[in-house]
């Protein structure tokens, strides 16, 4: 198959979209405006969308750019018969939502809920391997055990986005938490969670003051 590689010194930006917002777009009309961008003088770029669907999908965003000055990454397009280059990648731009109460309503309407289900296993016909367990000491050590492996096992820092999205889940479990027992929950290193917990959070100086509760604007 033929490349046509015209095209390959042209400067091209490509955009990583949130899934939500990219299938948003996906199914906008042709020619349509989406938005407007707003680049402040210190380089801070915002993105703001229109919504015409009505579905209180969230307005704001954040817009990282990336420089990607000489990786020698290219966009391909392909057709039966001719591969073309569209143009060299100059640079990626991360869109992320800016977290406020809009995006907070969204992310509760649409979050998935998995379903709980009990079966009965029989573990002869089945051939698996039940762990017995003899009294409450065994299962006090156990459950000590496991807890600890968990503590042990590394932690991997997720995007900030989804690292609050899982916190915001937390709080609506329980009114106040402890950072500990959020990274516990969250399975984030227990600095990351206080540097969110400080952007989102109000600590109780007066009886709990090891407990955050969430600020009104994020309830």
């Amino acid at each position: 198959m033929e490349i046509d590689d015209r095209k390959k010194n042209k400067k091209i930006n490509i955009v990583k979209l949130p899934k939500f917002l990219g299938n948003y777009i996906t199914n906008l009309h042709q020619q349509t405006d989406i938005g407007e961008v707003d680049i402040s003088d210190n380089g801070n770029i915002k993105f703001r969308i229109y919504d015409k669907s009505g579905i209180g999908i969230p307005l704001e965003y954040n817009v990282k750019q990336i420089s990607k000055n000489n990786s020698d990454m290219y966009v391909l397009s392909n057709t039966q018969i001719l591969s073309s280059i569209e143009g060299e990648i100059d640079s990626e731009l991360v869109v992320t939502p800016i977290i406020n109460k809009k995006y907070i309503e969204f992310k509760k309407q649409n979050a998935y809920k998995v379903p709980s289900t009990t079966a009965i296993i029989d573990s002869t016909t089945e051939k698996i391997r039940l762990e017995k367990i003899g009294n409450l000491r065994e299962m006090d050590y156990l459950a000590r055990k496991r807890k600890q492996m968990l503590i042990d096992k590394k932690r991997e820092r997720l995007d900030k986005t989804e690292a609050m999205n899982i916190v915001f889940n937390a709080f609506e479990k329980y009114e106040s938490w402890t950072v500990r027992d959020l990274a516990d929950f969250t399975g984030q290193p227990t600095a990351f969670v206080q540097e969110i917990v400080n952007e989102i959070c109000n600590v109780d100086k007066k009886e709990h003051k090891s407990l955050y509760t969430l600020k009104n604007e994020y309830k």
